[in-house]
């Protein structure tokens, strides 16, 4: 699937626009191995999160669709369904940059 075109998401104050990022859930998850993947001892989430240098240029693409004009080092690129919870690490329908909270100081980081 192909991400959202730039511009073409409108972005609420807090919110991700569920049309274009509704969530997705990992396949890798299922009932039979719950106990391997997301209640495993030791940080699932570590393991299938991918790196920076990976989701940074889809970050972008992100903020462009949603027409976000701040920062990134003040949003997050955040998972709509948490990984901890068995959302998807790569699909773009459970990513969105997420603006920073109105009391965050700009330029603090995320």
């Amino acid at each position: 699937m192909d991400a959202p075109v730039h511009g073409s998401l409108l972005l609420p104050a807090r919110l991700a626009d569920l049309a274009c990022t509704p969530g997705a859930v990992s396949p890798a998850v299922r009932r039979a191995n719950l106990a391997s993947t997301i209640c495993c001892k030791g940080g699932y989430t570590e393991n299938i999160r991918p790196p920076e240098a990976i989701t940074r240029k889809d970050e972008a693409a992100n903020a462009a669709s949603y027409a976000y004009k701040g920062s990134l080092k003040d949003a997050e690129y955040d998972h709509l369904i948490s990984l901890q919870l068995g959302g998807d690490p790569n699909d773009y329908r459970n990513l969105w940059v997420e603006p920073a909270d109105p009391a965050h100081k700009p330029g603090s980081g995320g």
